[in-house]
């Protein structure tokens, strides 16, 4: 029966006529239940997502409770958690790399064009450089000691000129700043004495390399902190290098340890 033929039949009084769905007032209407039973898995997986939305946007429903524990060479207990919660665990040692001082020629005269290539110097674990120049005299006709940076090649082993970073005409100590600019895995210097073949100067160079990377205990990362289950080691513990940090979401009864490469180290644990 359409609906024309519905409304005509109320309206002549041919007895009751059933409404249709969309005639119903709101609170007769049907209402469609949904399904909102989860899985243990699906209520971690809620957990973690709002765990992760929560830290990516800095936002606490309560106090942000820390500690401060000492680590040493033997596990130590840092955590057990009482409830399902996530923990950020933070190693505030300084991180600022490994810093390396080098001469890269000798003070000692010069009448010719020379450079470094046949001994150069490995910059393959540092991002940044700074050059010093100490020219004790300099002799010629408007003499000047130019010096350039230079980058080797991996494929052909060539060397190639990065850029001139100094024009010396007077005896002096000059400094400059490359950053990592053409620091690549091996880094030279070449020079000449203009005019060419009528000067000469007497000079040396030094060479200081910042913000080493920490890729071994010999090479400075004593500072951090290892993470795991109880008898955890360095050689198998999850490793927070200086500065670092680390949010772990941990369920009841989970208990965490934390051990070092040397004493008196400072986790900081942070309860979210």
């Amino acid at each position: 029966m359409s609906n024309i033929q519905q409304k005509q039949r109320r309206s002549m009084g041919f007895g009751n006529v059933p409404l249709r769905p969309d005639e119903l007032p709101p609170d007769l209407r049907r209402k469609v239940i949904q399904d909102y039973s989860y899985t243990e898995e699906s209520i971690e997986q809620k957990a973690l997502e709002s765990i992760e939305a929560a830290a990516s946007i800095n936002a606490l429903t309560r106090g942000l409770y820390g500690r401060s524990i000492t680590v040493g060479l033997t596990p130590t207990l840092v955590v057990r958690a009482e409830r399902l919660r996530s923990y950020l665990f933070k190693n505030p040692e300084s991180s600022i790399g490994l810093v390396s001082e080098s001469t890269i020629r000798a003070l000692a005269p010069a009448s010719t064009s020379g450079s470094t290539q046949a001994t150069p110097l490995d910059v393959s674990s540092y991002r940044d450089a700074h050059l010093f120049v100490d020219c004790t005299d300099i002799n010629g006709a408007s003499p000047e000691l130019r010096i350039y940076t230079q980058a080797q090649d991996p494929a052909s082993g060539n060397w190639t000129d990065i850029q001139q970073v100094f024009a010396i005409g007077v005896i002096g100590t000059y400094y400059e700043h490359i950053g990592v600019f053409g620091v690549t895995s091996n880094l030279a210097l070449r020079w000449e004495i203009w005019p060419l073949g009528t000067s000469n100067a007497t000079f040396s160079i030094g060479a200081v390399l910042k913000d080493g990377l920490l890729r071994s205990a010999a090479e400075g990362n004593t500072q951090a902190i290892y993470l795991g289950p109880e008898g955890v080691k360095a050689e198998i513990g999850y490793p927070l290098l200086e500065g670092q940090e680390r949010v772990f979401y941990m369920k009841e009864n989970v208990e965490l340890y934390a051990v070092g490469k040397t004493t008196g180290l400072e986790l900081k644990v942070f309860e979210l």
